[in-house]
């Protein structure tokens, strides 16, 4: 390129760059021709302030002089900074991040670490774990996916909880992980439980000033809390230490009181202002309720299969039907198995692709996300014991042979291995179809086919929450910004499953990156401005046909949304999401080596094999399908390809 005329060389030097004041200094590469006017810009952005208050000086003989734009940069004395470290916004009022599940309690941990201490929690539950974990999942479930890609310090800087928790932890194992970790990590006093948000209202105060101004804009919001009355059946440790919680915020002069116990009215209403909102919904909380004809005459029990509605005792010798096939139904069918269900019957509409654990374990530790395909053909292995075959379900979009493949389905992938034996030892049976009405002992299907069933467990999915486009004032989202004000973010995982490469299966790899995103912007607001104008953030409406609030995003959306804010339009983004993929084999490898992680699964696989052999079957017990051998090359293949694809871009990209 020739910018000011000749030939401009790209011969690569290092200069040396002091700041007047402290003396500090930062050692820069450039090429020779490099000029200050290049510089200039990359310097103020990476600090966060105006070009123009910086000069670049160097001493000529017995004085100082200051460098023009065209000239070359060389080692030189920088003014109109003190440091090269950038300054974190102070803001004038707290950060508020509504909900205290796994989202919430991990944008906090993330604001701590990163010197964010003027925040606030809120849920209007009465203890953090979030209404998926504390309302929605009964005392038998677990986790589907492993522990390694599933907690609340899941971090370059923390250790995964090993020592104290199982791989599979179960529904109560982590909500005292929630627990213990809000108050190991110093969360807790920054929590108001019982405090639900009722309004919010957007105060300009200078509307004419930049969107990353401080003083621009806050919110006043409404939160309403309920006071304590004493309950004898709450877990006495939990009421001590929220009883705790609540003398700490009343000491200390706060309007709210959140601790567990009773609602009772009269509840408090009071008015806060903050500098910025990070609401956390989740996508767990609102079940999808349904009633068929002749549930009145139908001689069982009827319940969902969530919030310990349905009493599981129940099943023991009997024949329980379970309608709906997503990872909660899959859940189900475990649970009525281990509660001496003589046989279940797993009804949907359509089948779902269900994944192993070895797979699920591949994907969460993979440095690059494998194939569909690859997934699909991993996953095959578990799927011929039924038999079946998971190319031929409707979700999957493929090529004619096989080499490439898309998983398309509104269900999460139920995980585990225990479907797939139930099946195989005839325990439970998959009926694709739809029921119709009930009768006093049977189901008729929309086929007209009639199934017995002592029981029917419904398990049918859930619904967003349309409060909440109402709540924040949304009239459409940019990204996860509503109407594209970067102070009210909103973020929900995504429904079902969209992809042609699986990088994980679950939570905590993509929501570290997700908090990471909002406590950046809170820090250095300034970095919002290129996103902004970039006019690249897709916009979404609600969709009130069909009940779809505008905060939701589809998963392929959602991730591109992701995708494009660690792009590069702001570098600082880019460099964190630099170090997820490392950190997902990482902490994987640290709490599940891959030997000690299979061989695991082969033991549950067996223990299972012994509860479902019937008496006077004396076949030997199946196989399980993933050996050391197997799995080893499927990882160090998949990294072998992942590295060929990378390089093939940066060739195609020229670098």
């Amino acid at each position: 390129s020739v910018n000011w005329g000749g030939t401009k060389s790209h011969t690569r030097r290092e200069i040396v760059l002091k700041t007047l004041r402290s003396g500090d200094s930062i050692t820069l590469p450039v090429e020779i021709t490099t000029k200050v006017c290049e510089v200039r810009p990359m310097i103020a952005q990476r600090l966060g302030i105006d070009e123009d208050v910086l000069s670049f000086v160097v001493k000529q003989s017995s004085s100082h002089r200051k460098l023009n734009d065209c000239e070359e940069i060389r080692s030189c004395t920088v003014t109109g900074i003190d440091s090269w470290i950038r300054k974190k916004a102070k803001h004038p009022h707290p950060i508020l991040i509504i909900g205290a599940g796994h989202m919430g309690l991990r944008q906090a941990l993330s604001f701590l670490k990163e010197g964010v201490g003027d925040f606030v929690v809120v849920d209007r539950i009465d203890r953090v774990g979030g209404v998926a974990w504390v309302k929605n999942a009964n005392p038998t479930s677990k986790l589907q996916t492993e522990l390694g890609s599933y907690h609340l310090q899941y971090d370059l800087s923390y250790a995964v909880p090993r020592a104290a928790m199982k791989t599979w932890p179960t529904r109560d194992d982590l909500l005292e992980h929630f627990q213990q970790v809000s108050l190991d990590f110093g969360i807790m006093p920054h929590i108001l439980l019982n405090t639900d948000v009722t309004d919010m209202s957007v105060v300009m105060t200078d509307k004419d000033k930049p969107i990353y101004a401080l003083d621009r804009q806050f919110m006043n919001v409404v939160q309403t809390s309920t006071i304590l009355v004493e309950d004898d059946n709450k877990d006495e440790q939990v009421q001590e230490q929220q009883q705790s919680q609540q003398e700490e915020q009343v000491h200390s002069g706060s309007d709210i009181i959140g601790a567990p116990g009773s609602w009772n009215p009269p509840s408090n209403f009071t008015e806060h202002q903050y500098s910025a909102i990070a609401c956390y919904p989740g996508a767990l909380t609102a079940p999808l309720r349904v009633n068929y004809p002749g549930e009145d005459v139908f001689e069982g029990s009827i319940g969902y299969g969530m919030f310990e509605e349905f009493d599981y005792n129940k099943v023991e010798g009997k024949v329980p039907a379970i309608m709906g096939m997503g990872a909660f139904g899959v859940e189900n069918v475990r649970t009525c198995l281990e509660h001496g269900a003589r046989q279940v019957w797993l009804i949907c509409r359509r089948k779902n692709i269900s994944m192993p654990r070895v797979i699920s374990w591949f994907c969460n530790q993979s440095l690059y996300p494998p194939p569909g395909a690859m997934v699909l053909n991993a996953m095959k292995l578990m799927y011929d014991c039924i038999p079946d075959d998971p190319w031929s379900f409707y979700s999957i979009i493929a090529n004619a042979d096989r080499t490439t493949a898309t998983i398309r389905q509104k269900a999460r992938f139920g995980i585990g291995d225990v479907y797939f034996l139930a099946q195989y030892y005839g325990k439970v049976e998959l009926v694709v179809d739809g029921i119709k009405r009930l009768a006093p002992s049977e189901l008729v299907m929309d086929s007209g086919e009639r199934l017995y069933a002592d029981h029917l467990i419904k398990v049918l999915g859930f619904r967003p929450d349309e409060s909440v486009d109402k709540l924040m004032g949304t009239r459409e989202m940019a990204g996860f910004f509503v109407n594209g004000d970067w102070r009210r973010w909103v973020f929900s995982e995504s429904p079902g499953v969209d992809a042609g490469r699986f990088g994980g299966t679950s939570l905590s790899p993509g929501l570290i990156q997700t908090v990471e995103f909002f406590t950046w912007f809170v820090n250095y607001p300034r970095d919002v401005v290129p996103l902004v104008n970039s006019g690249m953030l897709p916009t979404k409406k609600p969709d009130k046909d069909k009940g779809i609030p505008a905060y939701i995003w589809d998963t392929r959306q959602s991730s591109g949304i992701s995708m494009l804010l660690s792009s590069g339009i702001v570098p600082g983004l880019a460099e964190l999401g630099a170090v997820y993929g490392p950190l997902a084999r990482a902490k994987m490898l640290e709490a599940h080596p891959m030997e000690q992680f299979i061989d695991e699964c082969a033991a549950e696989w067996y223990k299972y094999c012994e509860m479902f052999r019937e008496p006077g079957d004396d076949r030997p017990f199946p196989k399980y399908p993933y050996t050391h051998e197997f799995i080893k090359e499927l990882c160090e293949r998949n990294d072998r390809e992942g590295e060929a694809e990378i390089r093939r871009q940066q060739e195609r990209m020229g670098g």
